[in-house]
């Protein structure tokens, strides 16, 4: 919660916590919603009824840390951090020239739970295909078709990031919903998933807002190529281009500039110019670069899930009090507030899913974003490798303690 680790996750807890939002304007001098009443108990007091908290807790960026080590060690805490995991960190991987290039972790005799199989685990951001297919590294992304062929498994799923094209709900002509719904209509979302992608993710186009892979959002039965008959009416409605021409729209795409993103941006620029909205691309690294945008504009932007609930994409994304409504996105609701609101204290699940339906139908009124397409993850993993299960999240969260090698037996 203190401003000056800029945690992006503060905001999960500065509107929830009590007297977190004091302590982040400097109004008081510890969070008094966080306590510890007893020496391995931490209490959190919420302002209001949060079902969706422990989801939030059970995420690893809110894993309880030991204050004396970190205070004592600071940033250098990480350089050999210590944790209560199946694995423990155990040293680091370092090349020839002595350079970091990956952690080796090993069984923690300590660990609360049933011990891991596995001795221990080496991974590296460096390990390379060639690694893979020399039987040195046993499992890495599906980097390379050539993969394919070397008779491995490939696992494929998770995790629950999905691509929006946001619009800048606040600059004419986008502060008028048939504007940005008009480009909701021209747009082709098959085409526009099968650009850009690379081996290792196979993406899916959708219609929902809300993720189809979670529990009772199924995939809307839509079509999902483009209308631009319907596109050019709306616009005819607004005036375009009979008595005026489409302002020029800026898409900001995410840096760095790539071959596939260039692909994706073209195909973008091709389908909007169908109907006469003419796009120019612009590369950025943090949405701040938006703030004192004055023109109409467009954002390609993949969200990735802090944690499994349909919270989490509503309110950052959709929010009217959400950090890229209040300084770039514009877009407000009051009905989509209140049903927030109430689905935060929600116990039953049927109920919340009924109220988050009901926000999903709001967003299809005022289309503040268009839904693109999910991403799925793919995994190559040696024939030898048991035990491997996709968590919800994506690979980055397996259980690796139910992972084992069996070079003998038979392949699965």
């Amino acid at each position: 919660m203190r401003p000056e680790t800029k945690s992006p996750y503060a905001a999960l807890f500065a509107r929830k916590v009590v007297g977190a939002a004091e302590f982040r304007e400097g109004k008081a001098d510890d969070v008094s919603g966080f306590k510890t009443p007893e020496k391995f108990v931490f209490e959190v007091s919420w302002k209001s009824p949060y079902v969706s908290a422990l989801y939030l807790l059970g995420m690893s960026f809110c894993k309880v840390l030991p204050r004396d080590l970190v205070m004592a060690q600071g940033r250098n805490f990480f350089a050999k951090p210590s944790g209560t995991g199946a694995f423990q960190f155990a040293s680091w991987v370092r090349s020839p020239h002595l350079d970091i290039v990956g952690a080796r972790l090993e069984r923690n005799p300590r660990y609360y739970g049933r011990r891991a199989y596995l001795d221990a685990i080496e991974y590296s951001p460096h390990f390379t295909v060639d690694h893979f297919m020399d039987g040195e590294v046993d499992a890495m992304p599906f980097l390379s078709e050539r993969l394919a062929n070397s008779g491995c498994q490939v696992l494929q799923g998770g995790p629950y990031n999905s691509t929006y094209l946001l619009l800048s709900c606040r600059n004419a002509p986008f502060d008028r919903a048939a504007a940005r719904k008009a480009v909701a209509a021209a747009l082709d979302k098959d085409r526009l998933a099968q650009t850009g992608g690379g081996s290792e993710y196979v993406r899916r186009p959708t219609a929902n807002f809300i993720p189809a892979v979670l529990p009772g959002f199924f995939p809307l039965d839509v079509p999902m190529g483009a209308d631009p008959e319907a596109a050019r009416q709306g616009l005819a409605e607004l005036g375009y281009p009979a008595e005026k021409s489409f302002p020029e729209v800026r898409l900001y795409y995410p840096g760095p500039r790539t071959d596939a993103g260039l692909n994706f941006v073209r195909e973008l620029q091709r389908q909007l110019a169908q109907v006469g909205i003419p796009v120019t691309t612009k590369y950025f690294s943090s949405l701040s670069e938006l703030h004192d945008a004055k023109t109409p504009f467009l954002v390609l932007l993949t969200w990735k899930m802090d944690y499994p609930d349909a919270e989490n994409v509503l309110f950052p994304l959709f929010g009217a009090n959400s950090e890229w409504n209040l300084s770039s996105g514009g877009y407000s609701s009051p009905e989509m507030d209140r049903l927030l609101e109430e689905s935060s204290a929600e116990k039953s699940w049927t109920r919340r899913s009924d109220l988050f339906r009901r926000m999903e139908k709001i967003l299809f009124q005022d289309m503040p974003a268009v839904p693109l397409y999910a991403e799925e993850e793919r995994l190559a993993v040696q024939s030898w490798v048991r035990g491997v299960r996709l968590p919800p999240l994506g690979f980055c969260y397996i259980d690796a303690k139910d992972i084992w090698v069996d070079r003998k037996g038979p392949k699965p």
